[in-house]
This record gives structure tokens, sequence and C-alpha cells, in this order.
């Protein structure tokens, strides 16, 4: 009789966490097509929401929080976008994606020195010369000059540099341009040499930028100011 009820409640043990998984399942799926049907309508709020809905019953599955990341990044959610990508990169430290997210998050704040070891990281990882290029505006806003003269030549040296183009803000960051990343790391070039007091070849790096992109709007900027003293990157 006893090993009767012991089985008994052994098989509606089995029953109720095979309901309870069935349940999970049910609502997991229904998280996934909210999800989906946010990001179909831009609803990046609700498409958040759907993904810390799954992570609720399963903080294991890591996966989600490289989503997460990218929807706070998208929308503007910097702070939150580090911490997520940090849950991913405990697992898997060389997520490229969430390196490089974690960069350009810390970079929006305005924590080059935080940026600036993540993308190193991109640069290396991915052979990828605009993250390069990145690690020198780090280094200028740090105002660490000469390591960032040498970061940006080494882009300049690069031959992917003349095939790859980045978005470039001007006019105080209100207006911006997709330019040559070439084109851009010469203007960084002259912004770099103008703060080592080097007038002469930061407008010669400037009249270079814009012989390549004659279209560039920030080293037509710079040339301006240099008659005013100051510059941009």
């Amino acid at each position: 009789m006893k090993n009767f009820k012991f089985l008994l409640f052994l098989l509606l043990y089995a029953f109720v966490f095979s309901c309870k998984q069935d349940n999970a399942k049910l609502e997991n799926e229904q998280d996934i097509r909210i999800y989906h049907q946010a990001i179909k309508f831009g609803d990046i709020g609700t498409a958040t929401y759907a993904i810390h809905s799954l992570l609720s019953r399963d903080t294991s599955q890591y996966k989600y929080y490289d989503t997460l990341s990218t929807l706070y990044f998208q929308s503007n959610n910097y702070p939150q976008a580090i911490q997520a990508a940090q849950h991913v990169l405990e697992h898997d430290t060389n997520n490229l994606k969430m390196v490089e997210v974690s960069a350009r998050a810390y970079q929006a704040i305005g924590r080059f020195d935080m940026a600036l070891p993540f993308f190193s990281r991109v640069a290396i990882l991915g052979s990828n010369p605009e993250a390069m290029y990145q690690v020198g505006v780090c280094q200028f806003y740090m105002q660490k000059f000469d390591e960032a003269e040498s970061t940006v030549s080494k882009v300049i040296a690069d031959p992917k540099a003349t095939e790859t183009e980045l978005i470039i803000g001007f006019s105080n960051n209100s207006q911006q341009q997709q330019v040559p990343l070439v084109a851009a790391a010469y203007n960084m070039l002259g912004s770099i040499k103008f703060q080592q007091g080097n007038t002469a070849e930061a407008k010669t790096n400037f009249i270079k930028s814009l012989t390549l992109f004659p279209e560039f709007a920030l080293p037509k900027e710079n040339l301006e100011k240099l008659k005013r003293g100051r510059s941009d990157s």
C-alpha cells in the first residue's frame, strides 16, 4: 500500500512538472511572438519587455541578453546596453557583437577610457580599420595625442581604409555625413597635429582629407576654425 501511494505521488509530481514545463513553453512562445510583432512595428519598448519576460523564466539563456543589449542600444539606453552585454561576455568573452556594443555604448556616454579596450578588441578580433580609427578617437579625447597619432597613422596605412566608410558628425554634431574612412583619418590627424601645436601639418592633413573627399564638411569647418585657433575631430 505504501509503495502504491509513493508511486501515485511520483506520477502526480511528474504530471504537475510536465504541466509547468508545457505552460512555460507556451509562455515563451507567446513572448517570442510578441517580440517579433513589436519589432515589425518598430516598438522597441514592447520588444524589450518581451525579452525581459523570457529572461524572468530562465536567466540562464544568455543569448536573450544579446538581443536585450541590442534593443537597449537602439533606444539610446547605453548603461543598460552595457549591463546586458556584460552578461553575454561572461559566457562568451569573444562575442564580437557584444564587444562592439559595449565599445560604442561607452563612447556614447563619454567614457572613452572604458570604450578604448573594447574598440581595441573589435579591431583585433574583426580586423576592423573603423574600430582602429575609433581607438584613435578615444585616445584623442583622452588627450593621448602621440598615441592617437600612431593609431590613426596605422589606419591611413591600412588598404581597407580606402574601401570603408563611416558616419561623421559635424556642425557640433547637429548633422551627419557618410565619408570614406581614410578621409576621416586624415581629418583626425589634422586635429591631432593642431593639438600638438603644429598648425602647418594640421592644415596639410585637413587639405589632404578634402582632396580625398571634396564634399567632406568637417575638414572644411576645421580649416575655417584653424584660422581662429581651434579644430574639431
